[in-house]
């Protein structure tokens, strides 16, 4: 939420590329697609992941316990992609619960070597042990561009999480430090257009996530830390102070 991530560094990771973010789990499958030139052949990928916390836009939507995720992706010549996502969290009193799926779609074009455009939609639904109401869900659609260094989405829901129309805007960058690790960052603004049944408007606000990640073969190590303000709930009551994550991702 992930991330979630697009699309949810999710968040807790940009992934499949990180493989970071956001958990943006849309923008990292994407990433991995546009960074790339067109394909010749259709391309299938998959992954599983291990994380401390499930961070989606400066929230822990798993309330700070550990989540295990299956990324599942597919790249068409034509450049249309498609992915799926979903999450498991391990609940303190019930084990090991379904936390969230996320369904991803779009169409990725490369303008120039450098540089590509992608738009497409994602939707996510939630189960009772995210915090949230049982089924609740969004649908965004986004457009962005991605280049070997930065990368930015616009993201637009008309009924986010059951409330109202919000639009998202985040920037990404991923930066090599050294020939094993890299640097991520991301950040993002959230705007609310919806107001609250007693006239008042409801508050915009920010989120920020600073990580490395190391390769080790087939394996990839992300260590993050990440924040927002101001501490108003859209997500529950789960944390959206400062946070720091650590997690693994294996391609499989």
């Amino acid at each position: 939420m992930s991330a979630h991530a697009s699309p949810r560094v999710r968040d807790t990771r940009l992934r499949l590329v990180e493989i970071a973010g956001n958990r943006n789990w849309g923008t990292a499958i994407a990433a991995t697609l546009l960074l790339s030139a067109a394909p010749a052949a259709a391309q299938v990928g998959s992954t599983i992941s291990i994380f401390s916390d499930d961070r989606f836009r400066g929230f822990s939507l798993s309330d700070g316990h550990p989540v295990g995720i299956l990324d599942l992706s597919y790249d068409a010549p034509n450049g249309f992609y498609a992915a799926v996502s979903g999450t498991m969290v391990e609940s303190p009193k019930e084990g090991i619960r379904p936390l969230g799926l996320q369904l991803n779609g779009g169409y990725a074009t490369q303008l120039t070597p450098d540089l590509t455009a992608d738009v497409g939609i994602v939707h996510a639904r939630y189960s009772h042990y995210s915090g949230l109401r049982s089924g609740l869900s969004y649908t965004e659609v986004y457009a962005g561009l991605e280049g070997r260094v930065l990368s930015s989405r616009f993201y637009f829901s008309p009924h986010y999480l059951g409330r109202g129309a919000t639009t998202y805007t985040e920037l990404n960058a991923q930066l090599p430090a050294g020939q094993q690790f890299t640097i991520e960052a991301h950040a993002g603004v959230f705007i609310p257009l919806y107001a609250y049944s007693h006239g008042g408007r409801s508050v915009s606000r920010y989120d920020w996530q600073v990580g490395l990640s190391r390769p080790m073969g087939r394996f990839i190590l992300h260590a993050a830390l990440s924040g927002g303000g101001p501490k108003q709930d859209y997500y529950g009551d789960y944390s959206s102070g400062h946070a720091l994550t650590i997690g693994l991702d294996y391609a499989l």
